[in-house]
């Protein structure tokens, strides 16, 4: 049997029990499955874009999977077409859709061009457009802006000089509305953009060109035309990378970034903290004596701040994931938890959640049966401990088969509980299933093992004995996951 996960669950409308929700997930179509960016939706749940080789084209898909608040599949999409794409960042966009930002091989430019991609609420194509010159060029993080345009960081090997940090500005329906370019003659790079208060807009990411080292963090922040109002590096003698930027709640900035360790040639976890106008304020550099990668730093509502990462060989596996959280001075609060199975499981992109707690998407080679499968995790304010991880698997037309013939009845349930399970799905079971009822503790109320052979039609729980409240129902098989959200109520 699959590692079951507890899912611990949040309902509004029931506040007498707000215990928050955490999960670790792992989705899978048994190939190749990366997610790289996570954002939590209006409705609660979340939007995980990436880059799939499990279907359909048989090139790299964008996909897109949308998720309810707890982890279940809402729905999972490839939207784009049937060229070479890959999905590096995803938010929700003011109409309830989405807008994605990466590469593909189809715009006709270079190798490769700049893609960005607008979808309805479900999921489904409105348009696509692409950017670039003659060489290649790629975007690595959009933003909706205030006018309804969007802004894209990227690369581009096809303007300026050698490599540059690339900007593009767009309308509500892609067309560019200017583009910018920003370094020296060395090699630059942006990771991330935001837009500012001031409708401006922060760059972060290297540069060869400017600072001490070999490469340096590179911040860029330009007026709302895009143009330059001042430049920052930070760095040592060796390479210094910054992945994420984002605004403080002081009109200054922090940053995350990737160290290379003087002494010892390492990675380093770095955070650097400015003010408004880009001066250094502190700096906190977090080293291992196996190396540390920091990928995405944000701060919550209450002026503390929360990270997430890579790093090597620590946490039982190749490479595990890592989170923190620090005070208003980077200083750690508690300390560093570090998760992960035998092989590489990698984090790429977290996003605090509405209860404060953080939600994270990437990817796992310890769980699952691909090569890589999108791996999310939610965990609570606390950054608490997290369960094994739960495999489920997309777009597997046997399993919702076998799903869909499942029905849980009444609801809510006073004396009995039924589980029914259709006798045309029942014979084609071939594996045993568990039923399980959890409260929101995590506390296993009851559960059942069943034989393919012993089911016939309707299952009844007796639930008389049990306290009112809310609680979560799993049906597990090594063919298929089952879950649905139990009422009870004398």
């Amino acid at each position: 049997m699959r590692k079951i996960i507890i899912l611990f669950l949040l309902f509004p409308f029931f506040s007498a029990f707000s215990q928050p929700i955490t999960f670790e997930i792992v989705y899978g179509g048994g190939g190749n499955d990366e997610a790289r960016s996570i954002w939590q939706t209006t409705d609660g749940g979340y939007i995980v874009a990436g880059i799939s080789g499990s279907y359909p084209s048989g090139n790299s898909d964008v996909f897109l999977l949308k998720i309810d608040s707890v982890g279940a599949i809402m729905w999972f999409k490839f939207p784009g077409g049937t060229n070479l794409q890959a999905g590096y960042s995803v938010q929700q966009t003011s109409d309830g859709g989405f807008i994605v930002a990466g590469l593909t091989d189809a715009g006709g430019f270079g190798g490769y061009d700049v893609y960005l991609l607008k979808t309805d609420i479900n999921g489904d194509s409105l348009w696509s457009k692409t950017y670039g010159g003659a060489d290649w060029d790629f975007g690595y993080y959009v933003e909706e802006t205030a006018d309804n345009g969007f802004i894209i960081g990227g690369t581009t090997y096809s303007f300026g000089e050698g490599q540059q940090m690339y900007l593009i500005k767009t309308d509500a329906t892609g067309d560019t509305t200017w583009t910018k370019t920003y370094g020296g003659l060395g090699l630059e790079s942006a990771a991330c953009v935001r837009q500012t208060t001031d409708n401006g807009y922060i760059l972060s990411g290297s540069t060869t060109s400017y600072g001490a080292g070999e490469k340096d963090v590179y911040l860029v922040k330009t007026d709302a035309n895009g143009d330059t109002l001042w430049t920052k590096t930070f760095g040592d003698i060796k390479d210094d990378e910054g992945t994420f930027v984002e605004q403080t709640i002081d009109g200054g900035y922090v940053l995350s970034a990737i160290r290379t360790n003087p002494t010892t040639n390492r990675n380093d976890e770095n955070y650097i903290k400015t003010d408004g106008t880009g001066t250094q304020q502190w700096e906190q550099i977090f080293n291992s004596v196996v190396g540390d990668k920091s990928y995405v730093i944000h701060q919550r509502n209450d002026g503390t701040y929360v990270a997430a990462g890579a790093i090597d060989g620590l946490g039982g596996g190749l490479t595990d994931y890592f989170f923190l959280r620090m005070n208003g001075g980077g200083y750690p609060i508690g300390f560093v938890r570090t998760e992960g199975g035998e092989k590489n499981d990698i984090l790429h992109s977290m996003q605090v959640a509405n209860d404060q707690g953080l939600i994270m998407a990437g990817y796992s080679e310890s769980y699952g049966e691909g090569l890589k499968q999108i791996y999310i995790v939610k965990t609570d304010s606390i950054l608490s401990q997290l369960n094994d991880p739960v495999i489920i698997g997309i777009n597997d037309k046997a399993a919702n088969e076998i799903k869909n013939g499942i029905t849980v009845f009444p609801v809510p349930a006073s004396d009995n509980l039924y589980v029914f399970i259709n006798k045309s799905i029942s014979a084609k079971l071939k594996a045993e299933i568990v039923i399980s009822l959890y409260d929101l503790t995590g506390k296993l109320i009851f559960n059942k093992q069943l034989f393919p052979q012993t089911i016939n039609g309707q299952i009844e729980f007796p639930v008389s004995g049990i306290q009112n409240g809310l609680y979560v129902l799993r049906i597990n098989s090594d063919e298929f996951s089952f879950e649905k959200k139990i009422i009870i109520n004398h």
